[in-house]
């Protein structure tokens, strides 16, 4: 039992579909804007948390060659915060919330208990875990736990949109569980992954190209053999999104939310072994423009 003035501990949850019944998108709905959906017809049935390996990866047909390079993922994002003018803390307001959707949707169905134990990196890709943190407690109520791999944010440069989602977990959420890479490789809180209902990988997304150092490593590593369900944030960390080459060591996911288009590392090399079922967002840039780039890179 927490004493006076400590800070409660996460509880566990058993998921009551009832508490959440809208949804998160819904809850947190924005006037006037958009709202984040998943563009693919997963099926669903096939989608149930278990805790087993991962399966080769699995998406709709044709969604292979609707695969676009990071660069122009890049550029899309660039141009709508510059030429649409969407703010790009709701590009990442969007993405976390189309995450948090899947992961309900999971835990909906899903026969594992325990906390849902989100793993966030030092960029904007962890950014989205918080939002996803943020989103899953104040639906949820509780049961939901940040784990932070990377040098002290409040220390170091990180972008503006990282700071303001970290500064509001901070404010509504249970303590956040630091790793530095200076650090021994993470401790006992990575015994107990296999005990979570879900774990959602924000650590690294599509930028990543340079082998994983530590903790990272590590981390990711004793995530792959807990053997529990894992949602991958835009990209499985440490998967090259360009190439599918795994970059020391990359995430086993179960699901993989991946915004804006299929990135081609999806399909080659290793990633088809790390993607498990994709899943494609929409989360605010214009559909037209991403229906010219792939039609621009199957020319």
């Amino acid at each position: 039992m927490a004493r006076a003035g400590e800070p409660l501990p996460p509880r566990a949850i058993r998921f009551d579909p009832r508490r959440c019944a809208e949804g998160p998108a819904e809850a947190l709905a924005a006037p006037g804007r958009a709202e984040p959906r998943l563009l693919d017809r997963g099926r669903d049935e096939g989608g149930q948390v278990s805790g087993a390996e991962p399966a080769r990866g699995e998406w709709e047909p044709g969604l292979e060659r609707r695969a676009l390079p990071r660069a122009v993922i890049r550029e899309l994002d660039r141009r709508a915060i510059e030429e649409w003018g969407i703010p790009s803390f709701a590009l990442m307001e969007s993405a976390g919330r189309a995450c948090a959707e899947r992961v309900l949707s999971l835990l909906r169905r899903s026969p594992r208990r325990g906390l849902v134990h989100v793993l966030v990196g030092p960029g904007n890709n962890g950014g989205d875990g918080l939002v996803i943190a943020r989103t899953l407690l104040q639906a949820l109520g509780s049961g939901v736990r940040v784990s932070y791999l990377g040098a002290d944010p409040t220390a170091v440069r990180v972008s503006d949109d990282f700071r303001l989602n970290w500064k509001l977990w901070t404010g509504l959420g249970p303590p956040i569980t630091q790793v530095h890479p200076t650090s021994p490789a993470p401790g006992t809180w990575l015994s107990t992954l296999a005990d979570d209902a879900l774990v959602v990988d924000a650590l690294f997304g599509h930028g990543l190209s340079r082998p994983l150092g530590e903790p990272w490593k590590s981390a990711i590593d004793a995530l792959n053999a807990a053997r529990v369900p894992v949602l991958a944030v835009d990209v499985p960390s440490g998967l090259d999104a360009d190439t599918g080459e795994v970059l020391g060591a990359a995430v086993r996911a179960t699901q993989t939310v991946t915004f804006i288009a299929p990135k081609l590392g999806f399909f080659r090399g290793a990633g088809p072994e790390h993607i498990g079922r994709l899943h494609v967002a929409e989360i605010g840039v214009p559909q037209a423009w991403i229906e010219a780039e792939i039609a621009r890179a199957r020319a």
